[in-house]
């Protein structure tokens, strides 16, 4: 008899999980887009319906053996595909992206590369393999033969351990899971920014150039998170303290990026003189991971678009037959205002360095300065790469190897229509021989932009 209950009491659990399993599995059916089901493959005839001409990549079925890597347990976890399983990912990857991203016509621009042609090239290679293919041989293939090429344009890369982190909630532990790839193939999968040289500095820099009339201010990141309140004490501290000064120097060259909000609502109203606003257009093609990414964040899908409404968007600017051919593939838009209202003291010359490892977070905010007047910039083009205040990136994982996918779902432009993956200029472009706080400190110097102007 107690050896009956001790057997009993062993099955309970599994008896639990197999009431709970079925139930979670219908209600993620029911809550979310297909992209976050990581096991869930699409049929491939439905899919190539919304891919605009892409049905030559789905062709493949799906592998009738597959399973999903992420729920495998520890002792059991998959480090090999069959090359069938491997295709078919490569295959879902390429029509989510035609289907859902809206910037190739960018990266062929920036980069001088037709990233389909690309990507059937690396199909034919694939589709020589035979036997099976370790997950490291598959990440490597895509890193080195697709996702090389598409950098620094809309996030399109592998989503790395940290970014995991920050949408675990969506892929139910594949965090752990790359984890433990990690150790047992011995592939990195932390390092989304390789090609990009680290920052040199501590995060928040404040200096005193000359009494009473330069000021320097430099932060290099925009991670809300990550500022402490000593941070946001000696920020408060250092604008009191400058006043009355003629010049602030804002130098953002080394922020990688963030969240725009903190710049909107702390860093800026601490030292703008006046209300400053800008206006943000989003532009994103009806595709099911966007629709569903849209209504997650948004709670709605915006207006309809459609390309003869362009006039009527940006009056009076010309856009070029290239931006034009970018958007008339996009379906829905939708309208973000950044707007900051001053609360400290400041009343002199605001100006910020820029450059080309300015991205994301970081090149909104650069837009919103030179368009709105808030800074003159002086440097270099930032890195584009950007995401508004109300917008991120969004995720998918491929359905055998659950490898996962980040990439930028909106057409982003500035309010006379220039796409902001185009980086934005400075007002005075670094001059021979010298850096842009050099070229700051020349201009202030020869007299632009003084008070009593």
């Amino acid at each position: 008899m107690l050896e009956s209950m001790k057997t009993d009491r062993k099955m309970v659990p599994k008896i639990i999980l197999g009431v709970l399993m079925p139930t979670i599995a219908i209600l993620a059916g029911i809550f979310l887009p297909d992209a976050q089901r990581y096991a869930h493959v699409y049929e491939p005839n439905s899919l190539a319906e919304k891919c605009h001409g892409l049905s030559v990549y789905m062709e493949a079925k799906p592998p009738a053996t597959s399973s999903t890597a992420a729920n495998d347990t520890q002792e059991q976890i998959r480090v090999t595909f069959t090359a069938e399983e491997i295709l078919y990912d490569f295959d879902y990857m390429i029509a989510v992206l035609e289907a859902n991203f809206p910037s190739f016509g960018i990266i062929y621009r920036r980069n001088g590369v037709d990233m389909l042609s690309v990507a059937q090239d690396l199909r034919e290679q694939l589709e020589r393999k035979e036997g099976y293919i370790s997950f490291t041989t598959f990440v490597e293939l895509l890193r080195e033969d697709f996702f090389r090429f598409t950098h620094p344009v809309g996030h399109l890369r592998i989503a790395g351990l940290w970014e995991l982190g920050l949408v675990k909630g969506r892929f139910y532990g594949l965090q752990p899971f790359y984890q433990m790839l990690s150790m047992h193939s011995g592939l990195r999968l932390d390092s989304s920014w390789i090609f990009i040289p680290p920052v040199g500095r501590r995060r928040l820099t404040t200096q005193i150039i000359e009494d009473g009339r330069i000021a320097y201010l430099a932060y290099a990141g925009l991670m809300d998170w990550a500022m402490s309140r000593d941070d946001r004490h000696i920020l408060e501290k250092f604008a009191d303290e400058i006043s009355g000064f003629e010049h602030l120097i804002i130098d953002m060259r080394d922020s990688r990026g963030g969240h725009p909000r903190f710049f909107y609502e702390f860093i800026a109203p601490l030292f703008a003189q006046n209300f400053h606003q800008t206006t943000i257009r989003n532009f994103y093609q009806a595709g099911d991971h966007n629709i569903s990414h849209m209504r997650l964040r948004r709670g709605l899908i915006g207006a309809p678009f459609d390309i003869s409404q362009v006039g009527n968007i940006f009056p009076g600017e010309y856009l070029s037959q290239e931006i034009l051919d970018d958007l008339s593939a996009m379906d829905y838009m939708f309208t973000d205002t950044i707007a900051v209202w001053p609360r400290g003291n400041f009343n002199g010359k605001i100006w910020m360095l820029v450059g080309p490892y300015m991205f994301s977070a970081s090149q909104t905010v650069a837009t919103f300065a030179e368009s709105s007047g808030f800074a003159t910039l002086v440097g270099e083009t930032t890195g584009g790469m950007a995401v508004t205040h109300s917008i991120s990136s969004n995720y998918f994982a491929l359905p055998n190897t659950s490898i996962v996918i980040r990439y930028d779902h909106a057409f982003i432009t500035d309010s006379r229509g220039r796409p902001l993956e185009y980086g934005t200029e400075p007002h005075y472009f670094n001059r021979p021989g010298m850096d842009a706080m050099e070229t700051v400190l020349a201009l202030i110097e020869e007299g632009w932009y003084r008070r009593d102007e």
